[in-house]
């Protein structure tokens, strides 16, 4: 995974930012899942970078995953409002899949 990581972050275009995006993702979901050991902030940082590096090329179901993650974490800190606002924004972008 990292080998990929310093690939896209080498490369310019769309398809390397969104293989970058969708790294940072993955790398939410194995600390969610336990597989790494993150603390959910850790897991909200990884989410925020995917979010800023796929909004730009509007890639909607890694704008969704990533939202989903963070308000999967944001649970896990207890903090119930972010976690609806994050869930919001999931719904969101998941109703703009297939559209564009």
């Amino acid at each position: 995974m990292e080998e990929a990581r310093e690939l896209f972050e080498q490369n310019t275009g769309d398809d390397f930012t969104q293989g970058l995006g969708w790294y940072w993702i993955l790398q939410a979901d194995l600390a969610q899942a336990g597989i790494t050991r993150k603390k959910p902030a850790e897991v909200i940082a990884f989410a925020d970078t995917a979010l800023h590096l796929l909004l730009p090329i509007k890639n909607w179901p890694g704008m969704a995953r990533a939202y989903q993650a963070r308000a999967q974490a944001d649970k896990n800190l207890g903090n119930l409002k972010a976690a609806a606002d994050d869930s919001t924004e999931q719904a969101k972008y998941q109703a703009l899949i297939g559209k564009y």
